[in-house]
Order: structure tokens, then sequence, then C-alpha cells
């Protein structure tokens, strides 16, 4: 886990604890002081209880993977803000990570970032013809190490629409290394204009 992705986990840790403990008490929230309530409860790897009352439709959704769950860093980060609620804390000062801001401009210029948290809304046909392309460059370009940004055209969604993406993977000598693939209206922006925002966040791309 970068030391970015780990601030950005922690950052919406904290900003979840703050909602429950603005709603709620550490004691609720937690059944009486229990560390595995309160992990439950932050709803990272998914929120497993019917939401609470002041829970938004779009809040306390999936935010993390299964690797991400399982890793050292994550249970760091949730420990930490566990005995500091537990010590009496009741607000929690949330860091700006790198990317908030990337984010930011990606929902401004109407650009999805795809990851393995909400790929399904990418028919599973069109994934797996995305990895094809990824795959078929890394064998091509085996001997080599690069970044590339590939075009995608005509990536069909579960609600039948059909747009574009550009795919961005690091590629190490046969092996692959995929950040996300970002889906953008092809009507309204050129894959040129889209590389350019990308490029703000992932350095020294290769175009296709």
């Amino acid at each position: 886990m970068t030391q970015n992705r780990k601030k950005q986990i922690k950052a919406e840790a904290q900003k979840r604890l703050n909602q429950w403990l603005k709603h709620s008490t550490f004691n609720k929230m937690t059944v009486q002081g229990s560390y595995i309530r309160f992990n439950m409860a932050l709803g990272l790897n998914g929120y497993p209880f019917a939401k609470e009352k002041w829970m938004g439709k779009d809040e306390f959704n999936r935010f993390i993977t299964d690797n991400e769950f399982d890793s050292i860093e994550y249970d760091e980060i949730v420990n930490d803000l566990f005995y500091l609620a537990q010590s009496g804390k009741t607000h929690f000062e949330i860091e700006e990570t790198e990317n908030n801001y990337f984010e930011q401009k990606l929902k401004k210029n109407n650009i999805i970032w795809i990851t393995p948290i909400n790929a399904h809304i990418i028919k599973e046909n069109c994934i797996k013809n995305i990895f094809k392309l990824v795959n078929d460059i890394a064998v091509k370009y085996k001997d080599e190490v690069f970044n590339m940004m590939p075009l995608v055209e005509n990536v069909e969604l579960i609600t039948n629409e059909v747009t574009n993406a550009i795919a961005v993977a690091d590629f190490i000598k046969g092996g692959v290394n995929m950040y996300g693939i970002f889906l953008y209206d092809y009507t309204k922006k050129s894959a040129e204009s889209v590389r350019e925002i990308l490029k703000t966040n992932f350095t020294n791309p290769t175009f296709n």
C-alpha cells in the first residue's frame, strides 16, 4: 500500500468516525467498547448492518479492497483511531491527500475512476477485453519497463450505455500493474484531453 493510499483510507476513516461521534457516542457505536464492532461500524470494507437514519444513501459504502482490509497498514489506522476515540477524543482533523485534489479534478471533468470496488458498472465481457488489451501490450513489450495510457473504445456499461475509457498501467517486463480504468464522455472530451488530466497524477506516460 502506498503512503498516499494509506492517507486516503485514514482520511475516510476519520470522516466516518466524526459522523458517528456527532450523531451518537463511542459506547453506542462500539456496543460498550468492542474493537470488532468499531471496525464494522466504520464500514470501510462495506457496512454490514442496516444504515443508521443519519447515514446518507451514498455514505458508508465500501471504500477499500479485501487486500487492503487484510493489510497491516489498515490495522494500524483502525487501531490508532480506536484507542484515541476510546480515550475520549470526539473530533478528528481530516488530512488532505494528493488524491483528494485529483479526484476533485476527475469529478469536475465527469471522469469516472474504475477500481475493483466499482468495476461492476462495466459489463463483464468488456472488463475481460480491457484486461486482454493490457496483457497483450505486456506480452508484446515483455523486455521493457514503461507506463502507458491506452485508449479503450466502445466500453459497455450495465446500463447499456457505451462510452470510451483510458486504461492506466505500468508494464514491467511482461508484468502489469493497473492503476485503474477512467471512463469519459467521448462526445465532450478527446482522449488526449483526458490523458492531460491523468498526467497530473500518473507520471511518465507513453501514449497509444
